[in-house]
């Protein structure tokens, strides 16, 4: 029995060792186990953002938008007809494009789990497409099934329409069969800066232009039809006026023999069409051509009026007087560098046509050029007539004024090569008319050198001429011409100009008055002046008056309308100077 208690013992002993080693190598497994674990998880974690982070590896993109591309937000279908709708997704790289369809009444359009569609019946149905990857972003189309439009036309206009800016215009249209489910149409404009167009079809003009207005119907079968609109500017007042030198004066009096023209501003600059049409209420009185050119016809007032042409109604009148003048009378009508109411001033042409038409003195200007020979020119420089700004006339030799012919001046259109004529041009064609001569150019008179070459030409013409005269502004060139004269023992009439320019002024002359106080002897060496000529719009009868008192003479310039004319002639002033003919006889 003790024995076997010893073995026991023992074995027991053993059996527990074993055990305990079993126990270190099953821990020892178990925290191998674990650390396995443990570094599993560690590498999970740094390589999970690969998997599961879109910043840095591919992720789920889902949809932001479902557009039905080849329907709108309506359509028609025929009963039975079928139709694939087409799907345009936002982003295209979507990771899901699955669809839920929905037809809110299957009974009247089917539609298949691919976005099929079928008309079964008479009626609408909305079908509504829904993305599937949890965005729930969806489009519609609202289904009619009936009538299809066959086509679209204009209601009120044609393939070309001209509308104003500012005014609206009703495009409406109207679509056939009249029982076609759908008959709404969609209106766009391919220029919105040119004319707008509402929902409805009204199209307002914006600027002016071309642009397209189309109508297109929205049932789905996308007929169309358009008109090409032209916005255009309509005039919104007209200015009539006489605006060059030798038109009417403010009273608007012309004569009766000669004709004038009128101009014309249409207002804004942007209209479209600035025509006119010219009418005179009375062409007994009065004529005017489709130019404006106004005729006198006989005695008496007749209203000229010029009217747009484009529908606008706006027009603008003036009225003239008609008022013929008898020529037997004590004045002297002198034409003003010719007749430049007809003809480029102070041209071959302009001196013939101031005898021809009657005038009994014909005026021209004088300046001495580069070779020291005169010639015939209003201007110190080129410009105004003859389109070369910077040349002056005294700086040019005689083979240089050639090359600058006359570009301007009345009818120069009429005329070719027109050149600035001498003084002998001028001498040969106005017969044996009286020579008004005005010297410009105030150093022909300095007598440098003793050369009296130009001004004993001038006094040769005025004294071989009877009734002739040399004219200036400035009394100090008359005062040398008249010496010069006195030393040749020759008699030369001279006229002192006035207007309230520095020209004047610097002489100390500031009314008519000072002007005829002037043309008297200053100093008991100087001679006296014979004439004053002052503008128009500066003298009265009273002037008149004093000037005659003191056996001065008196002219006036430039008078280009009959009724002041005859207003003068009553105060008994002697020369009239006009750019037109005043008389009739």
């Amino acid at each position: 029995m003790k024995r076997t208690y010893i073995y026991n013992v023992r074995d027991s002993f053993v059996v527990a060792e074993i055990n305990r080693r079993k126990g270190e190598q099953m821990i020892h497994r178990t925290r191998k186990k674990k650390n396995i674990l443990i570094i599993f998880v560690l590498v999970l974690s740094l390589f999970a953002p690969v998997f599961f982070c879109p910043e840095t590896a591919d992720a789920a993109v889902k949809i932001t938008k479902v557009t039905f591309s080849n329907v709108g937000s309506k359509h028609t279908l025929k009963k039975g007809e079928k139709k694939k709708i087409k799907i345009k997704f936002s982003p295209s790289d979507a990771s899901s494009k699955k669809l839920k369809w929905r037809s809110s009444k299957p009974s009247v359009v089917y539609v298949s789990s691919k976005g099929t569609i079928k008309a079964k019946k008479k009626g609408t149905a909305t079908i509504t497409a829904t993305a599937k990857d949890g965005s729930k972003k969806k489009d519609s189309v609202k289904i009619t099934v009936g009538k299809k439009v066959k086509k679209v036309a204009w209601k009120n206009a044609s393939s070309k329409k001209n509308i104003y800016k500012g005014k609206s215009f009703d495009f409406n249209s109207k679509c056939t069969p009249s029982s076609a489910s759908n008959r709404s149409v969609k209106y766009e404009t391919s220029n919105k800066s040119i004319a707008t167009v509402t929902s409805k079809g009204i199209v307002k003009g914006k600027k002016n232009g071309t642009t397209t207005i189309k109508a297109t119907t929205t049932d789905g079968t996308k007929k169309t039809v358009s008109c090409k609109v032209t916005v255009k500017t309509r005039v919104t007042s007209v200015k009539l006026s006489s605006g060059n030198l030798y038109d009417l004066a403010n009273n608007g009096g012309i004569d009766a023999a000669g004709k004038t023209k009128f101009s014309y501003t249409a207002y804004p600059s942007s209209a479209s069409s600035k025509s006119v049409k010219w009418t005179s209420s009375n062409t007994a009185v009065a004529s005017v051509d489709s130019k404006g050119y106004v005729t006198a016809e006989g005695p008496g007032s007749a209203k000229i009026t010029v009217k747009a042409k484009d529908g606008s109604g706006k027009y603008s009148s003036k009225t003239v007087t008609v008022r013929n003048i008898d020529k037997n009378s004590e004045v002297v009508f002198v034409a003003h560098r010719g007749y430049r109411g007809l003809a480029p001033e102070n041209s071959i042409p302009a001196f013939q046509l101031a005898v021809s038409n009657g005038f009994e003195a014909v005026e021209t200007d004088v300046w001495e050029n580069k070779n020291g020979n005169i010639v015939l020119f209003h201007d110190e420089y080129l410009g105004r007539m003859c389109s070369a700004t910077s040349k002056r006339i005294k700086d040019l030799a005689d083979s240089e004024i050639e090359q600058y012919p006359l570009t301007a001046g009345v009818n120069i259109g009429n005329y070719d090569n027109l050149i600035i004529p001498g003084f002998q041009g001028f001498l040969d064609n106005i017969g044996t008319k009286p020579a008004v001569i005005e010297i410009k150019d105030t150093d022909i008179t300095n007598f440098s050198d003793d050369n009296y070459d130009n001004i004993d030409e001038i006094i040769d013409a005025v004294v071989g001429r009877e009734g002739s005269m040399v004219i200036s502004f400035y009394r100090d060139v008359l005062q040398k011409v008249k010496e010069r004269a006195v030393e040749r023992n020759v008699e030369v009439t001279a006229m002192l100009l006035m207007s309230d320019s520095e020209r004047t002024t610097d002489q100390n002359i500031y009314s008519v008055k000072d002007g005829v106080d002037k043309c008297k002897k200053v100093e008991d060496d100087e001679f006296d002046i014979d004439i004053i000529s002052v503008r128009y719009d500066m003298i009265e009868a009273e002037d008149v008056t004093y000037a005659h008192e003191n056996d001065v003479k008196v002219g006036v310039w430039t008078v280009n309308d009959a009724g002041a004319a005859v207003k003068m002639m009553g105060w008994g002033v002697d020369y009239i100077t006009s750019d037109c003919k005043l008389f009739y006889n």
